[in-house]
């Protein structure tokens, strides 16, 4: 069974806020997301990880067409936490 994180939990891992989230509901170009019960959103991990490797690296700011990650899917992820100038940073790792 997939594992669902609400927005905050997908806000800290993505390194978003969750004002973004917000946002991206309405105007669109965020991650794929569910309504239970017609109100509380959830965004699929797997998914929220999928879409964050999707995005591709940039080298500045004017490029368009950004390069794909290189990365090999082995279907396992893991979230490496680590305190980085007092703060808490999430990093996702494929395994």
């Amino acid at each position: 069974m997939d594992r669902f994180i609400d927005e905050k939990e997908a806000a800290r891992i993505s390194g978003m806020s969750r004002y973004w989230f917000q946002k991206r509901r309405c105007t669109g170009g965020g991650p794929p997301y569910i309504k239970i019960n017609g109100h509380a959103v959830r965004y699929p991990l797997k998914e929220l990880v999928d879409w964050i490797n999707g995005q591709g690296l940039r080298k500045h700011t004017s490029q368009h067409n950004p390069e794909p990650r290189q990365s090999q899917k082995t279907g396992k992820t893991t979230l490496l936490r680590r305190i980085v100038n007092g703060a808490e940073r999430v990093q996702l790792i494929e395994a």
